[in-house]
């Protein structure tokens, strides 16, 4: 509440000490409006503040260097700058294993993890976070221990390891109300709500992101609000209640886009498609849907356009143009095989067996749908076992 009232007047310090070349105060007031420019943004003038911090402590401040380039990192990858924020971490990383600061270690380690993931690079992912967890959990830090395992459960769900998932929730949702961290606790149960929609408990999955709301709201962050609207447009679509998921995804993109959050405002404009698809507005899905691709091949993260992919394609298939999409079908499950992402390899497939029974090829289409359901039992999604057996 205090740096939101006092906002302006720390921003117009540090551009008097970033002017003045008074790089102390340059650093120090940009760490500590390090986490209000997070959650409030806007995340260009943070861009610049942290930048600034960086260029004032690159030469005498070794690790006050490194503690700004986690902070630069972490906005570029918020940002869609994924190659940016990478170049940062790695950067605050080697600074800080350097001086041997652990803390800062870990958490360079952890902002790394979280780039990766964005990218789809879950192997490269786990490779940071592992190591993370291992050295939080060596100096007792709890808070960190608990979002290293935040950040491990959405690469396993990421990867369709829903039990694993949910198992680093549960533990991280534990140390987050333990330590009386909300924020933590919000982050902890939107991820859990996603793991049990996995599984086909939508009820679960409503109660999970109502209580994160709630709690986003109680403490003003706009962007954990958005992301959990977001999550409740997708819970209501599946139930059927489009009105109402249209309502809430409308409000999460127009959050997004303050921010200037472009992986936010693809993942909200993805879902609104979906719900214009399933409304019978398949002129309206395509556009959502192509603004979406647009967002995502500009910002390079394949692991999201893959999964919009499947959705685009059954808009156009929808449309008519059967042809074009399985050939977007066939792409996306070329991308979702390389990224390792089965869940979603499954929903090509299903798609490409649509294609093959409109066509009145009985024998392609029961083979790509046995393939599909094989994948779903496999990671135990019920609702979409069901769906395919129907099918078949």
């Amino acid at each position: 509440a205090w740096l939101r009232t006092e906002h302006a007047n720390l921003d117009a310090a540090y551009t008097h000490a970033h002017s003045h070349h008074l790089d102390r105060h340059t650093i120090a007031l940009s760490a500590s409006m390090a986490a209000i420019l997070f959650s409030d943004g806007p995340w260009t003038r943070a861009l610049q503040i942290h930048q600034g911090a960086e260029t004032a402590a690159h030469q005498n401040h070794p690790a006050a260097h490194a503690a700004a380039l986690t902070d630069l990192g972490r906005v570029r990858c918020m940002a869609g700058d994924y190659p940016g924020a990478q170049d940062a971490q790695t950067r605050a990383l080697g600074v800080f294993r350097q001086i041997g600061n652990r803390l800062g270690e870990a958490s360079a380690l952890t902002e790394l993890g979280r780039v990766r993931a964005t990218t789809g690079d879950y192997s490269g992912a786990q490779d940071a976070l592992t190591p993370a967890l291992g050295i939080f959990r060596e100096i007792g830090n709890r808070l960190g221990e608990a979002s290293v395992l935040t950040e491990l459960a959405r690469v396993r769900y990421m990867t369709a390891d829903s039990p694993g998932a949910e198992d680093a929730l549960a533990q991280a949702l534990g140390i987050f109300r333990e330590i009386g961290n909300r924020q933590g606790e919000a982050n902890a149960l939107t991820g859990l709500g996603l793991v049990r929609e996995e599984v086909g408990d939508f009820p679960g999955m409503e109660n999970a992101q109502r209580l994160a709301l709630e709690i986003y709201r109680q403490i003003g962050d706009r962007l954990g609000e958005a992301n959990t609207l977001n999550n409740l447009g997708r819970v209501w679509t599946v139930t059927g209640d489009l009105s109402g998921a249209e309502d809430v995804q409308m409000q999460a993109l127009e959050i997004f886009r303050q921010f200037g959050n472009r992986p936010g405002e693809a993942d909200g404009l993805m879902e609104l498609g979906r719900v214009r698809h399933l409304s019978g507005d398949d002129p309206g899905a395509e556009d959502a849907q192509t603004r979406a691709l647009e967002i995502l091949q500009q910002i390079g993260d394949r692991s999201s356009e893959a999964s919009v992919l499947n959705f685009y394609a059954g808009t156009i298939a929808a449309l008519g143009d059967r042809l074009r999409a399985v050939t977007l079908y066939q792409q996306a499950l070329a991308m979702n095989r390389e990224l390792h992402k089965p869940d979603d390899e499954a929903i090509s497939l299903e798609g490409i067996a649509d294609h093959h029974l409109a066509t009145g090829d009985l024998a392609q289409s029961l083979a790509y749908l046995n393939q599909a359901l094989h994948i779903y039992r496999r990671l135990g999604m019920r609702p979409a076992i069901e769906r395919v057996k129907a099918q078949l």
